[in-house]
This record gives structure tokens, sequence and C-alpha cells, in this order.
């Protein structure tokens, strides 16, 4: 239920559109090779050639030869106009976005602590979606702590309370637990 919205709104956050993302890095280097447009944006060499006389098509980039071997690119008016509108949208989508996911963490995190619940511990790696959790965690007064490495969790844990509580984001870590089989001890899996 959650788990692939937040999969679904992760890929799309680290993953911008690709059209604007050649049109970002297009406004910033007006020399940029396409080797390193398809570099920098994770591309093949044919698809950001193809994006590009695609990007040409709709009058949203002029190319110019600078020489037998290398182009200019310059974003025009209307690309300009464009990379504006999509750079909205996908922050006005991006923070819709967000905010569905710290409704539903919150509501995750209010269903444990209503069970008893009162500590949460967070186990991945400190990432975008770690940054998140983290601020949602603090805005809500919860009481956290991050483990870095659940060996040495065991190995100083001294309380005598059965009920903790794992929030995992990471297929490796969640596999890692529940390896372990432990007693006492809930996982909830946010990226499963």
């Amino acid at each position: 239920m959650h788990s692939q919205f937040a999969i679904n709104f992760l890929k799309g956050w680290i993953s911008m559109d690709k059209e604007i993302q050649l049109l970002n890095h297009i406004s910033n280097n007006a020399n940029i090779s396409q080797r390193e447009l398809s570099r920098h944006t994770g591309m093949s060499l044919g698809s950001v050639n193809l994006f590009l006389k695609k990007l040409t098509q709709k009058g949203f980039i002029k190319i110019e030869n600078m020489s037998s071997t290398t182009l200019k690119y310059i974003l025009t008016p209307k690309g300009i106009k464009e990379k504006t509108h999509k750079t909205y949208n996908y922050i006005i989508n991006s923070m819709q976005s967000i905010l569905k996911i710290r409704k539903q963490i919150i509501s995750i995190f209010d269903y444990y602590i209503s069970a008893g619940y009162y500590k949460i511990y967070l186990y991945g790696s400190q990432n975008e979606f770690y940054e998140l959790l983290q601020v949602i965690i603090k805005e809500e007064n919860y009481d956290f702590e991050y483990v870095e490495d659940f060996k040495s969790f065991k190995d100083n844990d001294n309380s005598s309370d059965n009920n903790k509580l794992f929030i995992c984001w990471e297929l490796d870590k969640l596999e890692e637990l529940k390896a372990k089989n432990l007693k006492g001890i809930n996982i909830v899996e946010l990226l499963n």
C-alpha cells in the first residue's frame, strides 16, 4: 500500500524528467558536449542525441556549429519558458508527494506508538529518505535513535523493553534484520 507509492516517489525524486535535466544542463553550460550530457543525466549517448533532436524540433534549443567537431546548444525563449514550467510542475508534484509520504509515515508511527512502541529505531543508510524520516520524526516529537550498526546496537542495548520498533527502508538492511529472527523487535518495512 504505502510502500509502492514511496518507491515510485523516490525513483521520480532521484531521476527528474529527462527533458528538464537536459534543459538545465544546457542552460548552465551552452558548450556542454553530448558525452558530458550523457554522463550527467545517466542517459546513453544515443538517447541524448535523440532528445536533443526532439528539443530542437520543439523549438526549445538551437544548435550552432562552433567548429567541425564542436556544437553549442542555446536555450531559446520557448525553451526557457518550458524549463521554468517543467521545473515548477516538478516542484509542485514533489511537494505533494512528500506531503503524502509524510502523512503515511505519521500514520504508521502513530499506529505502532498506540500499540506500545515508544522508541523508534531508524536502520538504513543516511540518504534522502533518512533525512525525510528524520524531519518528520522531529516535527512530530517522536522518540527515535539512528542505528548505524545493528551488532553494536545489540551489544549496547540494555533496555528491558522488548517492544522495539525498527524502521527500515533498504532491502539489504531489512534482510539482515529478518535473518536474525530477533524476539521483541518489530520491523516496519517502508520500502519492500
